[in-house]
C-alpha cells in the first residue's frame, strides 16, 4: 500500500513540474521571471475576424513579447466595450466604429494596443416572406435598429396603405428593388402607399413603380418627422389623383433625395399644391437627377405644377428635369416650381421646361417656369420654354438672384423671360447669366406685350428689357 501511495505523489509532482515548465514557456501563463519583472511590455497585439454584426473578433497575442497572465480591454472608438476575454462578438452598437484590443501582462509596464478594424458595416438582410404583404408584415414584427433590408419583388403586387414606422427602433434603411422586370406596387385602397416615418430611410431601387389610383385621396409617399426618401434610377412614382411625394413635418425634418427616376402623371385638386412634389414646414428636398413631368395642380388657387415649396422649406436642383408640368386653375402660380414665402430654392443646374400656367384652356397666371414669393438662387442650369400669362420663365414677387444659366425660349404677355413684381428684389452677377431678349435669335424669349427678356412693376410705370440681358450685364433692382 506504501509503494502504491508513493508512486502516486511522484505522478503528482511530475504533473506539476509539467504544469510549471508550460507556465514558463506558453505567453499568456504562469508568472514572469524576475529578471523580466518590471520591465517594459514588448511585441504586438492583433486582431483575427471580420468586424460585423454577429461575428466573433480575437486577440491575436503570439507576437506578445514576455510572460504572465494577459488582460484584454475591447474598444468601440475610445469606448471600452466586452469584457477580459481573448474574444469578442461584434454589436449593432458597434455599427459605424472601429474596433481595436488593448492588453497588459502581469509583471510588465505599459500595454500593446491593435491596429483598428475597418468600420462595422451596417448589417444587410434580405426580407423573407412569400409576396409582399407578409415582408412588410415581416418588418413589423422582426426588424431591429441599425440594419439595412432588401425587398425583392418579383411580380406585381397590390397591397394595404402601410406605415414604415417601427416603434422604438432607429436607423432602419429598406431598399425596395424590382426582380426580373419592371414590377408594379399599387394600393388595394385609398389611402397612402407609403408613410416613412421616424428613423427610417425608403430607397426605390431600379425597376420599381409605385402607382396610385384614380379616385385615390391619399399621397403616394409621405414622409414625415425624421424619415428619408431616396429614388434611383428606374424607379417610379407615377399616375395618382393626389400628389406623387410629400415632405412635410413641422416638429421634424423629413428630407426626399432624387438620385433618378420619374415622378409622372400626378393630378391633385386642392390648394396646396404640389401636384408632382410638395415639400412642406421644415421638410428639404435634393434634385441630383432624374426627371419630374406631366404633374398638375387643378383648383381655383392652384401652385407647383411640379414642385411646390411651402413655408419654411428648401430646395435644391443639381440636375435632373422639371418639365411638362401644369398649374390649372383661376389663379396659378409656378408650373414647374412654386416657391412659397420663407421658403429656398437653389438651382445649380438641370433642365426647367414647358411647364405652364393656364386656367382652363387660357394662358393664365404666374411664373410658368418658376414662381418666386421666398427665395430663389440660380447658379446654373437653364429655364426654357415655359408659358404664362406674366413671368412665362420666372415671376418674381420677392427675391431672386441670379449667378449663372439661362433664361430663354419662354412666352408670356408681360415679361416673357421673368416679370419683377413690387415689392421685390433682384440681382444678377456681371460675370454670368444670360436672360435672352427679342433678339436672342432661337433663344429669344417672347413677350406678346411688354418685355420680352424681363418686365419690371417696380416703381408707378413699368420698365421692360426687351434685348437680351448678357453674361456681362449686372442687375441690382430693389423697391423704392
Amino acid at each position: 500500500m506504501r509503494n502504491i501511495k508513493q508512486k502516486a505523489l511522484i505522478r503528482i509532482a511530475g504533473f506539476i513540474a509539467v504544469f510549471a515548465v508550460i507556465g514558463l514557456l506558453i505567453p499568456g501563463c504562469g508568472e514572469p521571471s524576475n529578471e523580466d519583472k518590471g520591465k517594459e511590455l514588448t511585441g504586438t497585439v492583433s486582431i483575427e475576424g471580420t468586424a460585423e454584426v454577429g461575428q466573433t473578433l480575437t486577440a491575436v497575442t503570439s507576437a506578445l513579447g514576455g510572460s504572465g497572465t494577459i488582460t484584454y480591454q475591447w474598444k468601440r472608438g475610445t469606448a471600452n466595450v466586452g469584457t477580459n476575454s481573448h474574444a469578442y462578438e461584434v454589436h449593432a452598437d458597434d455599427i459605424g466604429s472601429a474596433i481595436t484590443v488593448t492588453v497588459t501582462r502581469a509583471g510588465y509596464t505599459g500595454s500593446k494596443t491593435s491596429e483598428p478594424t475597418g468600420l462595422v458595416p451596417v448589417a444587410v438582410i434580405t426580407v423573407p416572406g412569400v409576396d409582399l404583404a407578409a415582408k412588410l408584415q415581416w418588418l413589423k414584427t422582426s426588424s431591429a435598429s441599425n440594419r439595412q433590408y432588401i425587398i425583392e419583388v418579383n411580380k406585381d403586387e397590390t397591397i394595404a396603405p402601410y406605415d414604415m414606422s417601427y416603434e422604438g427602433k432607429t436607423e432602419i434603411e429598406i431598399t425596395i428593388i424590382g426582380i426580373g422586370q419592371e414590377r408594379e406596387i399599387s394600393l388595394t385602397q385609398n389611402g397612402t402607399l407609403f408613410t416613412v416615418g421616424q428613423g427610417v430611410t425608403l430607397i426605390l431601387e431600379n425597376m420599381i413603380t409605385l402607382s396610385g389610383k384614380e379616385t385615390n385621396t391619399g399621397i403616394l409617399v409621405n414622409v414625415i418627422k425624421d424619415g428619408k426618401l431616396i429614388m434611383k434610377d428606374g424607379s417610379k412614382i407615377t399616375k395618382n389623383r393626389n400628389r406623387g411625394v410629400q415632405v412635410a413635418d413641422h416638429t421634424g425634418s423629413p428630407s426626399f433625395e432624387m438620385d433618378g427616376g420619374e415622378i409622372s402623371e400626378n393630378v391633385i385638386s386642392n390648394s396646396s399644391g404640389g401636384g408632382g412634389v410638395l415639400v412642406g414646414s421644415g421638410g428639404s428636398f435634393i434634385m441630383h437627377d432624374g426627371l419630374i413631368t406631366k404633374n398638375k395642380v387643378i383648383f381655383s388657387t392652384s401652385y407647383g405644377g411640379g414642385v411646390n415649396l411651402m413655408s419654411d422649406a428648401t430646395f435644391i436642383m443639381n440636375g435632373g428635369e422639371i418639365s411638362e408640368n401644369i398649374s390649372n386653375g383661376g389663379t396659378s402660380v409656378g408650373g414647374g416650381v412654386a416657391v412659397s414665402f420663407d421658403s429656398v430654392f437653389t438651382m445649380n443646374d438641370g433642365v426647367i421646361k414647358n411647364n405652364k400656367t393656364i386656367d382652363g384652356e387660357w394662358r393664365s397666371g404666374e411664373g410658368g417656369g418658376v414662381n418666386v414669393v421666398g427665395i430663389f438662387t440660380m447658379n446654373g442650369g437653364e429655364i426654357t420654354g415655359n408659358d404664362a400669362l406674366d413671368g412665362g420663365g420666372v415671376f418674381v414677387r420677392r427675391t431672386f438672384n441670379m449667378n449663372n444659366g439661362v433664361i430663354a425660349k419662354n412666352t408670356a404677355r408681360d415679361g416673357g423671360g421673368i416679370y419683377v413684381y413690387n415689392p421685390t428684389k433682384i440681382t444678377k452677377s456681371n460675370t454670368g447669366g444670360i436672360i435672352y431678349g427679342s433678339d436672342g435669335g432661337d433663344n429669344a424669349n417672347t413677350a406678346t406685350r411688354n418685355g420680352a427678356a424681363m418686365y419690371t412693376s417696380l416703381w408707378a410705370t413699368g420698365t421692360s428689357y426687351n434685348n437680351t440681358i448678357g453674361e456681362n450685364e449686372g442687375l441690382n433692382l430693389e423697391p423704392q
